[in-house]
C-alpha cells in the first residue's frame, strides 16, 4: 500500500489530496480524497494518520505550493 499527499494552493486555501494505491504487482486499487486545510502541518497529519491506519510507517509528500 502506498499513501501519497499532494499539497496545492487554491483560491480558497490549501488543498490536500490523499491518494492510496496498492503496491505494484497487486490488483489495481486506487482512491483519492481531497480536503481544504489551513496549514501544511494539518495536511501532513492527515496523511500520517491515514498511513498509520493502513499499518505503514511512511508516506510520500508532493508539495506544489510556492512557499
Amino acid at each position: 500500500m502506498i499513501v501519497r499527499l499532494i499539497i496545492q494552493d487554491t483560491d480558497a486555501g490549501l488543498r490536500a489530496t490523499l491518494y492510496t494505491r496498492n503496491d505494484p504487482g497487486e490488483a489495481e486499487s486506487k482512491s483519492s480524497e481531497a480536503f481544504l486545510v489551513k496549514t501544511k502541518a494539518e495536511a501532513r497529519k492527515m496523511a500520517s494518520d491515514l498511513a498509520r491506519h493502513h499499518g505503514l510507517k511512511t508516506y510520500r509528500v508532493l508539495d506544489k505550493t510556492l512557499n
